[in-house]
Formats: C-alpha cells, structure tokens, sequence
C-alpha cells in the first residue's frame, strides 16, 4: 500500500506540474491574442484611411476629368 501511496503521489505531482504548464501556456495564448488583436485592429483602421483618402482623392479627379471635358466640349464648339 506504501508503494501504491507513493506511485500516486508521484503521478499527481506529475499532473500538478503539466497542470501549471499548461496554465502558463495560456496566459501566454492570451496574451498573444491580445497583441494580435491590437495590431488588427490598428491596421484596420489604417486600411480605412486609406480607402477614405482614394475616395477623396477619387472623387477630386472625377471632378477635374468633367472639368476638363467640358472646356474640351466648349471650346471644341466655339
């Protein structure tokens, strides 16, 4: 009964031990996440910058583009 008390304790250290890895590894998985989700987000909002300055940007050329075509328009007829 000894040996069997002994083999016991053993194992649960063993269990304790891959227990408190495991622990760690999660709160290491949790933090990776966090980090990852922080650097998602920042590009994200930096992708949605970016689309609003070509829209602008878009935007100011289609004006000039009909600018430019009626001058073409209105000095062609002239």
């Amino acid at each position: 009964m000894q040996n069997t008390l002994s083999a016991v304790e053993k194992e649960l250290l063993l269990r304790q031990q891959a227990m408190e890895m495991h622990k760690r590894k999660a709160v290491e998985s949790a933090q990776s996440a966090a980090d990852l989700k922080l650097h998602h987000e920042k590009y994200h909002a930096q992708m949605k910058e970016a689309q609003q300055v070509v829209a602008e940007k878009t935007s100011v050329l289609e004006a000039e583009a009909y600018k430019t075509k009626r001058l073409h328009v209105r000095y062609s007829i002239a």
